[in-house]
């Protein structure tokens, strides 16, 4: 009777916790859409722009620049949440050039377009608001990245009661 309490105490304090997996949710940087029902998140790369103004501007620059494309990545998530439309979960490789856009794509296939986007930025600012960036980084000199977030209690639920003012122009190419 001792051993198998001993075993069940064992087997039950070796069972991962939610602080855990709270914090592997945290340290994951290379994955974009849902990491968990409550973190959106999403990756945006730019190049540093060719400007004459020095180094200190061409990074800020660069960073607005993936900073707005992660945004935008993550109203395409949300638009698909939205509207039902099937993702595929796909691992994005953030350190290739180009592959993590075919991985997204790859994920979220629906070509929205920037109207549609535009109409969601206003639709889901909220959502947009309580967004922060939880990784920047310019340690190249030929591009840089923005790792952004949006953390919120069932982000799929909420983001499925929004009403769109808007309705996409064009369909699925599932």
């Amino acid at each position: 009777m001792k051993l198998l309490l001993l075993l069940i105490l064992f087997f039950v304090s070796c069972a991962p916790t939610e602080s855990i997996l709270k914090e592997n949710v945290d340290f994951n940087f290379k994955e974009e859409g849902f990491l968990d029902p409550d973190t959106l998140q999403t990756i945006g790369e730019a190049l540093y722009p060719a400007l004459s103004e020095g180094i200190e501007t061409q990074r800020v620059l660069c960073l607005k620049q993936a900073l707005d494309v992660a945004k935008e990545r993550s109203l395409r998530i949300m638009l698909h949440t939205n509207l039902n439309l099937p993702a595929r979960k796909v691992t994005v490789n953030a350190t290739a050039t180009g592959t993590a856009q075919k991985d997204f794509d790859r994920d979220y296939p629906f070509p929205f377009s920037k109207r549609d986007l535009l109409h969601a930025e206003i639709d889901f600012m909220p959502l947009l608001d309580k967004g922060y960036i939880a990784l920047q980084d310019t340690r190249t000199m030929e591009k840089c990245t923005v790792i952004f977030r949006i953390k919120g209690d069932d982000l799929p639920g909420e983001i499925r009661k929004y009403k769109l003012s808007f309705m996409p122009l064009v369909k699925p190419k599932l």
